[in-house]
């Protein structure tokens, strides 16, 4: 389960990096850096959906109190990536 947290958590580290990059650079790079921001924080939350061949159902059955902890810290980073 370890190992199943580690995508999506790379997948959020990536999306933060890629946010704060796209606020400090103008122009069309900074729109680039703001869709690779959305991208990576999409697919950390898809890759959470408790269904088997994703990481999100290793998470579900190991420990749902980190499972829930996770995807509101990713939804949370979406909607902060949505308005900023």
């Amino acid at each position: 389960a370890l190992i199943s947290i580690a995508g999506p958590a790379v997948n959020g580290v990536l999306a933060v990096a890629f946010l704060v990059l796209s606020i400090v650079t103008t122009g069309g790079l900074s729109a680039l850096l703001y869709l690779i921001a959305h991208l990576n924080i999409v697919l950390a939350i898809f890759n959470m959906l408790p269904i088997m061949p994703f990481d999100g159902s290793k998470i579900y059955k190991w420990s749902k109190p980190v499972y829930f902890a996770m995807v509101a810290v990713l939804i949370a980073l979406y909607i902060a990536i949505r308005f900023i």
